[in-house]
């Protein structure tokens, strides 16, 4: 059987399909999630922390991952302010024309212009977002920032959230274990953490990085071992594989030494606070050989 359908029928049938089309294809952009892709660049930084560690001059905050099944890895510790709602980072990466002057930089190496800083956080309420590379999230709601605190947060404890827009939106922002530092020193550096300890060291007064700081590994079963940070205050410390118990020093002259135990495969962001130092001390350090 032949149907004749008139022409103008025929153009009002075609412009309506073709808005279907459009519709739908509106809606699958959407909702759609990018998957992780194993061959991407980004691959290599995959980074799965058992525990986050923070400590600012007044408080403390321990928090303690759950193993991600997706094994995408950690993209970011995000806090979001409930009172304004703005997504805050721990640090900040700005230019600074004067940072690449600095005397222990290569002077081989240019274009070094950005400086790390840690953000300085207001009492009050914040939402505290793991973010994977994926997308997926936990959040953990409503922990109040008071002076003197040292809260343990798990974050196991917490449903796993689908990736949405609003997460697509924080992965555009600069990931946790960006190294300005290390990657401009050195090429084809790989920050897989496989029994490491990692983090960032920063001043108290200035906010900047404590790029000098010496940190200090003491194992149960193993000699110590020590490092020291990079000019970003980013460091790095290899734990053996029968390392139990893992005791950390880290210090810099005039400031006082941040000491703490931690697991292996976990991160730290610290911030020294400074001391006063007596006078006859200083006076034994000028005379001394």
């Amino acid at each position: 059987m032949i149907i004749n359908i008139p022409p103008e029928k025929c153009h009002s049938l075609t412009m309506l399909m073709f808005a279907i089309i459009l519709c739908s294809l509106n809606v699958t952009a959407q909702v759609k999630v990018v998957p992780w892709n194993e061959s991407a660049p980004d691959k290599k930084l995959v980074w799965l922390p058992k525990a986050i560690y923070i400590a600012w001059p007044d408080m403390k905050l321990d928090f303690m991952l759950p193993d991600e099944k997706d094994r995408t890895g950690v993209a970011n510790l995000l806090f979001r302010d409930r009172e304004s709602g703005e997504i805050l980072l721990l640090d900040s990466v700005k230019n600074n024309p004067l940072y690449k002057s600095k005397s222990f930089i290569s002077q081989s190496i240019t274009n070094i212009k950005d400086a790390r800083y840690y953000t300085r956080f207001n009492l009050g309420s914040y939402d505290a977002i793991l973010l994977y590379n994926n997308g997926k999230y936990i959040r953990y709601d409503n922990i109040t920032f008071n002076k003197d605190m040292h809260q343990i947060i798990d974050m196991g404890q917490q449903p796993l959230l689908l990736a949405d827009a609003e997460s697509r939106n924080w992965l555009a922002q600069r990931k946790f274990k960006t190294i300005v530092g290390e990657r401009t020193l050195y090429k084809n550096y790989k920050t897989i953490l496989n029994r490491k300890i990692s983090g960032y060291v920063f001043f108290e007064n200035g906010r900047d990085v404590c790029s000098e700081a010496i940190i200090s590994c003491f194992f149960e079963n193993s000699e110590p071992k020590r490092v020291k940070c990079s000019y970003d205050g980013y460091f790095e410390v290899d734990i053996d594989d029968n390392a139990k118990n893992v005791t950390l020093e880290i210090g810099y002259i005039g400031c006082e030494t941040y000491k703490r135990e931690a697991e292996a495969n976990s991160s730290l962001f610290i911030v020294l606070k400074y001391i006063i130092i007596p006078e006859e001390q200083l006076r034994n350090v000028r005379t001394a050989p």
